[in-house]
């Protein structure tokens, strides 16, 4: 919903959301979302979700590419620098974590292609 919310305001005013990294938001997340099998089955979901909102609503692809490639060339990197400096179990974890739901999110967006010809 917030891709699509994302899209038409940029439409609209000509600009989209902003991210701001320092912003502070409570979530209330429950349990069942900290479940391994749950999360990896909403990454490959979220991937083919990312795939039908470009299929339908087009102008909605350009700000979820240029977050994937920060993620792959600014997020991930950093937090390989971080870890080679001062390696933690903790921090290796996070870093599979991110690679093991980026591919799973990769994985659904195919599966969106094939299913949306």
């Amino acid at each position: 919903g917030e891709t699509e919310l994302c899209a038409r305001l940029r439409e609209v005013y000509g600009e989209g959301v902003w991210y701001v990294p320092d912003a502070e938001v409570a979530h209330k997340v429950y349990d069942y979302r900290t479940d391994p099998r749950w999360l990896a089955e909403r990454a490959f979901w979220q991937g083919y979700s990312k795939r039908g909102m470009e299929r339908f609503v087009p102008e909605s692809a350009g700000e979820e590419g240029e977050f994937l490639g920060r993620l792959l060339f600014e997020y991930v990197p950093a937090r390989l620098s971080r870890l080679a400096r001062r390696p933690t179990r903790e921090g290796a974890e996070q870093l599979v974590a991110i690679g093991l739901f980026t591919a799973l999110v990769g994985f659904g967006y195919l599966y969106g292609i094939v299913k949306w010809r």
